[in-house]
């Protein structure tokens, strides 16, 4: 005998919204030197952060909006930077002067005490004076 759920695709919209409507989401770049995981505080993370300087800064989202239902083969509710599904968080990180290096990105959505997600770059990552690094971030609530 099988069974077979399904959840609503509504019940994806009220978690997305309760979830992450309407809170700031930003990405900050990192030099993670004392082996810091998705388990570690914002606070631990921002020791950490890379200064603001050589054109360095986060990328903030100041308010995530009503997110969409991609109807293709995902079947989730997908949250960006703009209204609807199939959108995403374009964090963009410019380098001037002498650039950077980096090899931790943390994404933050809201005012919580931990990081939303990480990725780790192996090796780290050197953005020269001129050049950009952009991460393409796509917030979802799946059935998986």
């Amino acid at each position: 005998m099988a069974i077979t759920t399904t959840i609503s695709t509504e019940e994806f919209k009220r978690i997305a919204q309760l979830a992450y409507e309407g809170l700031p989401c930003t990405v900050s770049l990192h030099n993670n030197v004392s082996a810091l995981t998705a388990e570690s505080t914002l606070v631990e993370w921002d020791a950490e952060k890379l200064p603001s300087s050589n054109g360095y800064a986060d990328f903030t989202v100041a308010a995530l909006p009503v997110g969409g239902l991609d109807n293709g083969s995902d079947e989730r509710w997908e949250i960006g930077e703009t209204p609807g599904a199939n959108t995403y968080v374009e964090a963009a990180f410019a380098a001037a002067d002498q650039g950077f290096t980096y090899n931790s990105v943390v994404i933050r959505v809201g005012s919580g005490l931990y990081p939303h997600s990480i990725l780790v770059e192996d090796p780290a990552i050197t953005v020269a004076a001129g050049q950009t690094q952009t991460y393409r971030v796509q917030l979802l609530i799946d059935n998986i």
